[in-house]
């Protein structure tokens, strides 16, 4: 017979439920089959193009951030040390009228200029007194009776006492 009749399943045509029944449904599940195991192929594919684009990312950025060490280093600050005493004498004398007087210290205890501040000696100046004061990073003034003192702040070390400043 040369021509098929819609019962029988052709090799021309695709299986459908009217022609091939059983076979149909087996085709179908294959199909779908393979096309599930090709959509989740195609996922696992882009989520591991994204993973390794975003490892990629973070490298750059780790090697980014090694590349550009040098600039981190020239933004650190370099501290100098303040100016000779009688330079910073003659900058807080003007001001003196804006800081009051420290606590009274005992005779007993001396202050000397390159060695450490003795422990809890000493007020802090304020910071509405601060203002009026030169600036020096690294360096915190504190208040002994009529006089001022620059600390260094990481060390304690006395780096200027400004006597009598405070009269």
């Amino acid at each position: 017979m040369l021509f098929g009749t819609a019962a029988q399943a052709s090799p021309f045509k695709p299986a459908t439920p009217q022609n091939g029944g059983a076979q149909f449904q087996i085709q179908q599940a294959s199909h779908n089959a393979s096309q599930n195991r090709h959509h989740r192929q195609e996922r696992n594919q882009r989520q591991h193009r994204h993973e390794r684009h975003n490892q990629q990312r973070r490298h750059q950025a780790v090697q980014q951030h090694r590349r550009s060490d040098h600039h981190y280093r020239a933004q650190r600050h370099v501290y100098h040390a303040p100016p000779p005493v009688h330079v910073i004498r003659q900058q807080v004398y003007p001001k003196r009228h804006y800081i009051s007087r420290g606590p009274v210290y005992h005779n007993n205890i001396i202050i000397v200029q390159g060695r450490p501040m003795p422990k809890g000696y000493g007020k802090r100046v304020s910071h509405y007194q601060v203002r009026h004061l030169p600036h020096y990073p690294g360096y915190e003034w504190r208040q002994v009776g009529r006089d001022l003192i620059l600390v260094a702040i990481t060390t304690g070390i006395v780096y200027a006492i400004l006597d009598n400043v405070l009269n």
